[in-house]
């Protein structure tokens, strides 16, 4: 992993900036694998709750409907960046749900 670190909330505003993107991709992929996988994607999906909750002032459970849990929410988003259901996001997969969601 490289020693640059963004921070997500700068990568949704630019999510075309392949730079920041690279990075925050290699600052959920803790193991260095080249992939985020399950474990390593409730980060990301933590931090998307914690980043929509600052910017919309308000708390999860006002962001989540009442029919979905938190790991409801966490499994319909790792389906979506793991577009070709092999259990882990690859960089193109992670750098496409960016561009097409933040």
């Amino acid at each position: 992993m490289g020693n640059t670190k963004a921070k997500l909330s700068d990568v949704l505003i630019d999510s075309a900036n392949e730079a920041k993107v690279k990075a925050a991709f290699q600052s959920y992929d803790k193991d260095g694998s080249g992939y985020i996988d399950k474990e390593e994607a409730k980060q990301f999906a933590k931090d998307l709750l914690r980043i929509a909750e600052k910017q919309l002032k308000t708390n999860r459970k006002d962001i989540l409907t009442p029919n979905i849990s938190l790991e409801d929410y966490f499994n319909k988003n790792f389906s979506i960046m793991d577009r070709d259901g092999n259990g882990q996001v690859s960089f193109e997969e992670f750098k496409e749900f960016l561009q097409k969601y933040a």
